[in-house]
Protein backbone atom coordinates (compact mmCIF):
# COMPACT_ATOMS: atom_id res chain seq x y z
CA UNK A 1 0.00 0.00 0.00
CA UNK A 2 1.26 3.44 -0.87
CA UNK A 3 1.56 5.42 2.36
CA UNK A 4 -0.35 8.55 1.28
CA UNK A 5 1.51 8.54 -2.03
CA UNK A 6 4.88 9.13 -0.33
CA UNK A 7 7.71 7.28 -2.07
CA UNK A 8 10.98 6.71 -0.26
CA UNK A 9 14.05 4.52 -0.62
CA UNK A 10 16.93 3.34 1.53
CA UNK A 11 18.73 6.67 1.10
CA UNK A 12 15.85 8.68 2.57
CA UNK A 13 16.74 10.17 5.92
CA UNK A 14 14.23 10.65 8.75
CA UNK A 15 14.45 14.43 8.30
CA UNK A 16 13.75 14.12 4.57
CA UNK A 17 10.80 11.85 5.27
CA UNK A 18 9.31 14.32 7.74
CA UNK A 19 9.79 17.17 5.27
CA UNK A 20 8.12 15.15 2.52
CA UNK A 21 5.17 14.46 4.78
CA UNK A 22 4.78 18.05 5.90
CA UNK A 23 4.55 19.12 2.27
CA UNK A 24 1.25 17.22 2.21
CA UNK A 25 -0.07 18.83 5.38
CA UNK A 26 -3.58 19.52 4.05
CA UNK A 27 -4.18 15.97 2.85
CA UNK A 28 -2.19 13.94 5.35
CA UNK A 29 -3.31 15.27 8.76
CA UNK A 30 -3.45 11.86 10.35
CA UNK A 31 0.07 11.02 9.26
CA UNK A 32 1.45 14.41 10.31
CA UNK A 33 0.04 13.95 13.79
CA UNK A 34 1.97 10.69 13.95
CA UNK A 35 5.20 12.56 13.39
CA UNK A 36 4.95 14.85 16.39
CA UNK A 37 7.96 14.90 18.66
CA UNK A 38 6.48 12.54 21.26
CA UNK A 39 6.66 9.52 18.90
CA UNK A 40 10.33 10.19 18.17
CA UNK A 41 11.42 10.15 21.79
CA UNK A 42 14.13 7.63 22.67
CA UNK A 43 12.57 4.39 23.88
CA UNK A 44 9.28 4.75 21.96
CA UNK A 45 10.45 1.94 19.66
CA UNK A 46 11.35 -0.92 21.99
CA UNK A 47 12.86 -3.26 19.40
CA UNK A 48 13.21 -3.53 15.65
CA UNK A 49 14.53 -6.27 13.37
CA UNK A 50 14.60 -7.05 9.65
CA UNK A 51 12.48 -9.89 8.26
CA UNK A 52 14.00 -9.77 4.76
CA UNK A 53 15.52 -7.19 2.41
CA UNK A 54 12.24 -5.23 2.14
CA UNK A 55 10.38 -5.89 5.40
CA UNK A 56 11.01 -5.29 9.09
CA UNK A 57 8.98 -5.66 12.27
CA UNK A 58 9.05 -3.57 15.43
CA UNK A 59 7.65 -3.50 18.93
CA UNK A 60 6.43 -0.01 19.79
CA UNK A 61 5.31 1.45 23.10
CA UNK A 62 2.10 3.48 22.93
CA UNK A 63 -0.84 3.40 25.31
CA UNK A 64 0.20 -0.22 25.37
CA UNK A 65 2.70 -2.34 23.47
CA UNK A 66 1.96 -2.77 19.75
CA UNK A 67 3.53 -4.89 17.02
CA UNK A 68 4.25 -3.15 13.72
CA UNK A 69 5.18 -4.61 10.33
CA UNK A 70 6.51 -2.37 7.53
CA UNK A 71 7.41 -3.29 3.95
CA UNK A 72 9.08 -1.03 1.37
CA UNK A 73 9.00 -2.25 -2.21
CA UNK A 74 11.56 -1.48 -4.94
CA UNK A 75 9.54 1.54 -6.04
CA UNK A 76 9.76 3.02 -2.54
CA UNK A 77 6.09 2.44 -1.69
CA UNK A 78 5.27 1.61 1.92
CA UNK A 79 2.90 -1.00 3.34
CA UNK A 80 2.47 -0.99 7.09
CA UNK A 81 0.31 -2.90 9.60
CA UNK A 82 -0.04 -2.36 13.31
CA UNK A 83 -1.83 -4.19 16.10
CA UNK A 84 -3.26 -0.89 17.38
CA UNK A 85 -6.93 0.04 16.75
CA UNK A 86 -5.85 2.31 13.86
CA UNK A 87 -4.54 -0.81 12.10
CA UNK A 88 -2.39 1.02 9.49
CA UNK A 89 -0.74 4.39 8.73
CA UNK A 90 -0.60 5.07 12.43
CA UNK A 91 1.92 6.92 14.56
CA UNK A 92 3.42 3.61 15.73
CA UNK A 93 4.22 2.64 12.13
CA UNK A 94 5.64 6.13 11.56
CA UNK A 95 7.87 5.85 14.61
CA UNK A 96 9.09 2.40 13.54
CA UNK A 97 9.76 3.59 10.01
CA UNK A 98 11.76 6.62 11.13
CA UNK A 99 13.73 4.48 13.58
CA UNK A 100 14.46 1.92 10.86
CA UNK A 101 15.66 4.57 8.43
CA UNK A 102 17.94 6.02 11.09
CA UNK A 103 19.41 2.60 11.88
CA UNK A 104 19.73 1.62 8.21
CA UNK A 105 21.55 4.84 7.32
CA UNK A 106 24.00 4.15 10.12
CA UNK A 107 24.48 0.53 9.00
CA UNK A 108 25.00 1.60 5.37
CA UNK A 109 27.69 4.09 6.42
CA UNK A 110 29.44 1.50 8.59
CA UNK A 111 29.36 -1.09 5.80
CA UNK A 112 30.70 1.43 3.27
CA UNK A 113 33.49 2.38 5.65
CA UNK A 114 34.40 -1.29 6.19
CA UNK A 115 34.41 -1.93 2.42
CA UNK A 116 36.69 1.04 1.80
CA UNK A 117 39.09 -0.13 4.49
CA UNK A 118 39.28 -3.60 2.91
CA UNK A 119 39.62 -2.28 -0.62
CA UNK A 120 43.23 -2.37 -1.73
CA UNK A 121 44.77 0.37 -3.79
CA UNK A 122 46.39 -0.52 -7.10
CA UNK A 123 49.71 0.64 -5.62
CA UNK A 124 49.49 -1.98 -2.85
CA UNK A 125 48.54 -4.72 -5.29
CA UNK A 126 51.46 -3.90 -7.62
CA UNK A 127 53.85 -3.60 -4.67
CA UNK A 128 53.32 -7.30 -3.91
CA UNK A 129 54.15 -8.36 -7.45
CA UNK A 130 57.59 -9.67 -8.29
CA UNK A 131 59.73 -8.00 -10.93
CA UNK A 132 58.98 -10.80 -13.39
CA UNK A 133 55.24 -10.51 -12.77
CA UNK A 134 55.34 -6.76 -13.33
CA UNK A 135 57.31 -7.16 -16.58
CA UNK A 136 54.84 -9.77 -17.88
CA UNK A 137 51.92 -7.55 -16.90
CA UNK A 138 53.48 -4.58 -18.69
CA UNK A 139 54.06 -6.70 -21.80
CA UNK A 140 50.40 -7.69 -21.88
CA UNK A 141 49.27 -4.08 -21.55
CA UNK A 142 51.63 -2.88 -24.30
CA UNK A 143 50.55 -5.73 -26.57
CA UNK A 144 46.94 -4.67 -26.24
CA UNK A 145 47.69 -0.94 -26.33
CA UNK A 146 50.86 -0.49 -28.45
CA UNK A 147 50.45 3.29 -28.46
CA UNK A 148 51.45 3.24 -24.78
CA UNK A 149 54.95 2.02 -25.70
CA UNK A 150 56.09 5.65 -25.66
CA UNK A 151 55.58 5.64 -21.89
CA UNK A 152 58.44 3.13 -21.67
CA UNK A 153 60.82 4.41 -24.37
CA UNK A 154 61.10 7.18 -26.93
CA UNK A 155 61.35 6.00 -30.52
CA UNK A 156 62.72 9.07 -32.29
CA UNK A 157 62.49 7.40 -35.69
CA UNK A 158 58.69 7.15 -35.29
CA UNK A 159 58.07 10.46 -33.54
CA UNK A 160 57.77 12.66 -36.63
CA UNK A 161 55.88 9.94 -38.51
CA UNK A 162 53.27 9.66 -35.75
CA UNK A 163 52.77 13.43 -35.63
CA UNK A 164 52.50 13.70 -39.41
CA UNK A 165 49.95 10.88 -39.50
CA UNK A 166 47.85 12.52 -36.80
CA UNK A 167 47.75 15.80 -38.69
CA UNK A 168 47.14 14.23 -42.09
CA UNK A 169 43.41 14.17 -41.41
CA UNK A 170 40.83 16.72 -40.36
CA UNK A 171 39.67 16.48 -36.75
CA UNK A 172 36.04 17.40 -36.26
CA UNK A 173 34.76 18.98 -33.06
CA UNK A 174 33.47 15.67 -31.69
CA UNK A 175 36.85 13.87 -31.97
CA UNK A 176 39.37 16.60 -31.15
CA UNK A 177 39.78 15.11 -27.67
CA UNK A 178 40.94 11.87 -29.30
CA UNK A 179 43.69 13.81 -31.07
CA UNK A 180 44.85 15.60 -27.92
CA UNK A 181 44.71 12.32 -26.00
CA UNK A 182 47.11 10.67 -28.46
CA UNK A 183 49.37 13.74 -28.44
CA UNK A 184 49.47 13.72 -24.64
CA UNK A 185 50.54 10.07 -24.63
CA UNK A 186 53.49 11.01 -26.86
CA UNK A 187 54.40 13.99 -24.69
CA UNK A 188 54.08 12.05 -21.44
CA UNK A 189 56.40 9.40 -22.87
CA UNK A 190 59.00 12.08 -23.56
CA UNK A 191 58.66 13.46 -20.04
CA UNK A 192 58.99 10.03 -18.46
CA UNK A 193 62.21 9.14 -20.30
CA UNK A 194 64.63 11.93 -19.43
CA UNK A 195 67.55 9.54 -19.80
CA UNK A 196 66.87 9.66 -23.57
CA UNK A 197 66.90 13.43 -23.86
CA UNK A 198 69.56 14.29 -26.44
CA UNK A 199 70.16 16.51 -29.47
CA UNK A 200 68.44 14.05 -31.80
CA UNK A 201 65.26 14.09 -29.72
CA UNK A 202 65.34 17.89 -29.63
CA UNK A 203 65.62 18.06 -33.40
CA UNK A 204 62.77 15.58 -33.83
CA UNK A 205 60.56 17.55 -31.42
CA UNK A 206 61.45 20.77 -33.21
CA UNK A 207 60.33 19.30 -36.54
CA UNK A 208 57.13 18.00 -34.91
CA UNK A 209 56.46 21.51 -33.61
CA UNK A 210 56.55 22.90 -37.13
CA UNK A 211 54.24 20.16 -38.39
CA UNK A 212 51.65 20.92 -35.69
CA UNK A 213 51.82 24.69 -36.15
CA UNK A 214 51.54 24.49 -39.93
CA UNK A 215 48.57 22.12 -39.74
CA UNK A 216 46.48 23.76 -37.05
CA UNK A 217 43.72 24.27 -39.61
CA UNK A 218 43.28 20.49 -39.58
CA UNK A 219 41.77 20.83 -36.11
CA UNK A 220 38.21 22.17 -35.85
CA UNK A 221 38.54 23.32 -32.27
CA UNK A 222 41.99 24.87 -32.03
CA UNK A 223 41.67 25.84 -28.36
CA UNK A 224 42.29 22.24 -27.26
CA UNK A 225 45.35 22.05 -29.49
CA UNK A 226 46.66 25.41 -28.22
CA UNK A 227 46.59 24.11 -24.65
CA UNK A 228 48.57 21.06 -25.69
CA UNK A 229 51.11 23.10 -27.69
CA UNK A 230 51.78 25.22 -24.61
CA UNK A 231 52.75 22.07 -22.70
CA UNK A 232 54.68 20.75 -25.70
CA UNK A 233 56.87 23.86 -26.04
CA UNK A 234 57.45 23.92 -22.29
CA UNK A 235 58.82 20.37 -22.49
CA UNK A 236 60.79 21.25 -25.62
CA UNK A 237 62.45 24.04 -23.62
CA UNK A 238 63.31 21.60 -20.83
CA UNK A 239 64.90 19.20 -23.32
CA UNK A 240 66.90 22.06 -24.81
CA UNK A 241 68.09 23.18 -21.36
CA UNK A 242 69.21 19.65 -20.65
CA UNK A 243 71.38 19.33 -23.76
CA UNK A 244 72.58 22.94 -24.14
CA UNK A 245 74.32 24.80 -21.33
CA UNK A 246 75.44 28.06 -22.96
CA UNK A 247 73.34 31.11 -22.14
CA UNK A 248 73.53 32.56 -25.66
CA UNK A 249 72.03 29.43 -27.22
CA UNK A 250 69.25 29.36 -24.64
CA UNK A 251 68.41 33.01 -25.30
CA UNK A 252 68.36 32.41 -29.05
CA UNK A 253 66.04 29.44 -28.56
CA UNK A 254 63.64 31.45 -26.38
CA UNK A 255 63.61 34.28 -28.91
CA UNK A 256 62.73 31.84 -31.69
CA UNK A 257 59.85 30.43 -29.63
CA UNK A 258 58.48 33.92 -29.08
CA UNK A 259 58.49 34.60 -32.81
CA UNK A 260 56.52 31.41 -33.42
Amino acid sequence: MNLFGISINHRTSPIELREAVYLNVDEQKSFISALKKDILKEGFVISIEPIDSTTFSAVVQGNQIYVVSVSIDQGGYILCDCSCPCDFNCKHAAAALLKWLSIKNKIDKEQLKAMNEKKETIEKILARKTKTELINLLKLVLKQYPELTSYVRINTTELILRIRNLFSQFWEEYNVKELTSQLEIILEGIRNNKDQWDIRLFQEMNTCSQVMIENQEQVFYEFELSNFLEEWFHTLGEVFSEIESTRSKKEAFIDRLRRN
